[in-house]
């Protein structure tokens, strides 16, 4: 496939770039010949020096497999030299292309020591997730409920069981982005200033963190006991590891450029992974 003029001018740009557009309309293939054209231009680099995200396994594979067409055949592009190719293909075996959270688990492998997890953990699919979480709600509501709480029959009068159930669910599988909701219900329940939904949803918080703390408490222990992570926990304890400044720092070393073809864009958490492997005098 050949490049538009736009994807000409995005192949060559010397800077940060944002490309927005439709499905279907080449941004996997502009990202992959500027992956190829970045190594052309720096030719003391090889594939472990980029970093490339994308949002599925199979996207990731497609990408690998792309590159290695490119580079296998003979294609009229002044950026594929035979001086790329033999400095590539020994490489490209360790290419760093992944999803945001096969790299987190990559870097949590690497240093489970930092973390006093054990390195033979397994991981919950999504669909273990949501039961085992699920699972670990009804067991802390019925223990709650033969306890006669009072934090639980005041939220049960005001919301039916499911629904209750279901909003758990939700706050514990997105439990990076819930606690900053928490943390503003507690610094923000004070300010008469509020609007309506916001007094609302700050009494909806006020009214489930009790329950929320006990059920999470009870999923964490529950998966530690089983070994597990979750992929929210892999996003979490990279960005753990991130802040400190060894394994910031040989990472920023390692990697000369980040591609993100794709993520969850809604995930703040994901964004600030992406941020922290930029190097420090030289931010997003």
């Amino acid at each position: 496939m050949s490049l538009n003029d736009n994807q000409k001018r995005a192949l060559i740009h010397h800077q940060n770039i944002f490309m927005q557009a439709g499905a279907g309309t080449g941004k996997t293939t502009l990202l992959t010949h500027r992956y190829l054209y970045l190594l052309h231009q720096h030719p003391h680099l090889d594939a472990r020096h980029i970093l490339a995200i994308t949002f599925t396994d199979k996207a990731a594979g497609e990408m690998l497999n792309r590159i290695h067409h490119l580079i296998s055949d003979n294609h009229n592009l002044p950026y594929i030299t035979p001086a790329l190719k033999k400095r590539l293909l020994p490489t490209l075996n360790q290419a760093k292309i992944s999803t945001i959270h096969a790299f987190c688990n990559s870097l949590i492998k690497t240093n489970p020591e930092r973390l006093n997890i054990d390195p033979h953990y397994g991981l919950l699919e999504t669909e273990e997730t949501t039961f085992l979480i699920n699972q670990c709600i009804q067991e802390t509501i019925q223990t709650l409920l033969e306890n006669q709480d009072p934090a639980l029959n005041k939220i049960l009068m005001l919301y039916p069981y499911q629904q209750c159930k279901k909003m758990l669910a939700q706050l514990i599988d997105k439990r990076n982005i819930s606690t900053s909701w928490f943390n503003t219900y507690q610094t923000q329940s004070q300010n008469e200033t509020q609007n309506l939904t916001t007094q609302k949803a700050l009494a909806l918080l006020k009214t489930l963190q009790p329950i929320y703390q006990q059920c999470l408490k009870h999923y964490e222990t529950t998966k530690k006991e089983q070994g597990k992570l979750d992929y929210t926990d892999l996003q979490l304890l990279a960005h753990t590891l991130l802040k400190q400044d060894t394994i910031r720092h040989n990472l920023q070393t390692q990697i000369a450029f980040i591609m993100v073809d794709e993520f969850q864009d809604t995930d703040p958490l994901q964004w600030q992974i992406i941020a922290k492997l930029c190097h420090d005098n030289s931010p997003l």
